[in-house]
């Protein structure tokens, strides 16, 4: 009888069990049911924010350029001006106000600042806008980008190191990428501000078990060390794009280069310090330097097929 009672007991705690999961699927199913695709999208889209942002000083002018955001109608640009050397500033001072000023509106993924104050840092980042039902929804925010307007040159050699940093983590090798079909100088990829779309869609293909050498000249889906030289120099000396590129044979291109009025070149066998900013070749290959270390070895920033 006692074996009775505790299965009963059992067999009523189960049904309890049954019943309670039944009614929680139901009320899942109406939360679900009662969320319009309108809603979700919105949510969806509130989730995304702007990569690739690239912030450029150049001429006098300052080119902010970013990748698209998948549902946007709009972009919001909001910016700052700061003392050089100060770095990107927080969002909010610690009272609470906003340090940013909204610089613009946009349908496009790139403005030029024009008529600001040289001498100064000027930190930018981007929100992605979209139309839902009359309401506005805005994407995350991009990351905070900060470039160098000088009192005098077209650049900086700190903005060079900053393009350098663009593409990395969200761009592959490629053997030819960023020349033209023939091979012969840079090609649009290379004479454009900001980074090019296709390469961050490439990466995210590629990301294991890359073979560089099944897409040799893909000219459009990555750099090569000529192509990422050439990339981050033209960043540095234009705004608008399709002008005149950087792209040269790496062996020759420092050299190149300082018949071209951007530096002075020096043999190998005379160069004792890597300094920032400087643009190397060798038989075969070309990088731009950042510094020495302490232990004798070399800072570099370039493009590289993995070993």
């Amino acid at each position: 009888m006692k074996t009775h009672t505790i299965m009963q007991e059992k067999g009523n705690k189960n049904a309890g069990k049954k019943t309670a999961l039944f009614v929680f699927f139901i009320c899942v199913f109406l939360l679900l049911a009662s969320v319009s695709p309108l809603q979700a999208e919105a949510s969806s889209f509130s989730d995304r924010k702007p990569r690739g942002l690239v912030v450029t000083a150049a001429r006098g002018r300052i080119a902010v350029t970013w990748e698209k955001v998948k549902g946007a109608h709009y972009y919001i640009v909001y910016g700052k001006r700061v003392k050089t050397g100060a770095g990107p500033r927080p969002l909010k001072d610690k009272n609470g106000r906003s340090l940013y000023k909204k610089i613009t509106t946009t349908k496009k993924c790139k403005t030029v600042r024009r008529s600001l104050k040289k001498g100064r840092d000027f930190c930018y980042y981007v929100v992605a806008c979209r139309k839902v039902n009359g309401k506005i929804i805005k994407s995350r925010r991009s990351y905070i980008r900060v470039t160098t307007l000088p009192k005098k040159g077209r650049s900086t050699i700190k903005n060079l190191l900053r393009t350098g940093l663009a593409p990395m983590g969200s761009t592959m090798y490629v053997w030819g990428g960023g020349w033209n079909r023939a091979d012969t100088a840079a090609g649009p990829t290379a004479r454009r501000t900001g980074l090019y779309p296709d390469w961050r869609k490439f990466a995210a293909k590629h990301m294991k078990n890359y073979d560089y050498t099944k897409h040799l000249y893909e000219i459009k889906k990555g750099l090569d060390c000529s192509g990422f030289a050439g990339f981050c120099i033209y960043n540095v000396m234009n705004t608008k794009n399709g002008k005149k590129g950087y792209v040269k044979k790496s062996t020759w291109m420092s050299k190149w280069l300082s018949k071209k009025g951007l530096g002075s070149y020096r043999s190998a066998s005379t160069v004792k310090t890597h300094k920032a900013g400087d643009v190397m070749s060798c038989k075969g290959h070309v990088w731009i330097a950042v510094g020495d270390c302490s232990d004798g070895s070399a800072v570099v920033m370039h493009s590289s097929p993995p070993r």
